[in-house]
């Protein structure tokens, strides 16, 4: 799984990862990744493999490539609207297939940007990620629903919140500030606040 080769974050990242981390494990005690999982290998019964587990690091592998999604789009409208090579397991390819599931989620289905994900949160099959995807599919099983989509979703009410897209300006600052008090305390091993670089943030 991508996620196992990529390096572990850290800071500001690493605080957020931690409590998206803890949401999966509480989604996980409600039964939700459970139920999306059993929808997902009924839908697709006898056109894909079955997810053979409902952890985040089983999840992230059996979806990482798109194709699944794919099929489980096109099941859900009827028609062939998200195109798929399970052949190919280059990246482009995948993060290309993931766009195309959750593109057909908001025109289809007319959810939210803040009800989907983005595809490199799944190609990189974090634990913490996860629940964005877990939450998404959640949402997506409960208009499958209203439509009469058959098998049904045994899901129920509303997404208990919109997707994390990145970090809020208030997540920042307290991390940043939890940051450099460690620095001034003297626990950074000859760091300095100048060489801290928090990158670019995104908007939730």
């Amino acid at each position: 799984m991508a996620g196992a080769s990529r390096a572990t974050k850290s800071g500001i990242g690493a605080d957020i990862q931690k409590k998206m981390e803890e949401k999966y494990d509480v989604a996980v005690e409600e039964g939700t990744p459970q139920k999306v999982v059993t929808w997902i290998n009924e839908a697709l019964r006898g056109v894909h493999d079955p997810c053979p587990g409902h952890s985040a690091e089983e999840v992230a592998a059996y979806l990482q490539n798109g194709v699944a999604l794919c099929k489980l789009m096109n099941k859900l409208v009827g028609r062939d609207i998200c195109k798929y090579n399970a052949k190919s397991s280059q990246r482009f390819v995948c993060m290309g297939q993931i766009e195309g599931f959750v593109n057909a989620a908001e025109s289809e289905f007319g959810m939210k940007t803040t009800e989907t994900f983005q595809a490199n949160d799944l190609y990189e099959g974090l634990k913490g990620n996860m629940i964005n995807i877990v939450n998404s599919l959640h949402e997506l099983g409960l208009r499958a629903n209203k439509r009469g989509f058959s098998p049904s979703y045994a899901g129920s009410g509303k997404m208990a919140e919109e997707n994390v897209r990145g970090f809020s300006e208030e997540e920042i600052k307290k991390a940043s500030a939890k940051t450099i008090s460690k620095v001034s305390a003297g626990s950074h091993g000859g760091a300095t606040q100048s060489g801290m670089s928090f990158g670019t943030t995104r908007k939730i």
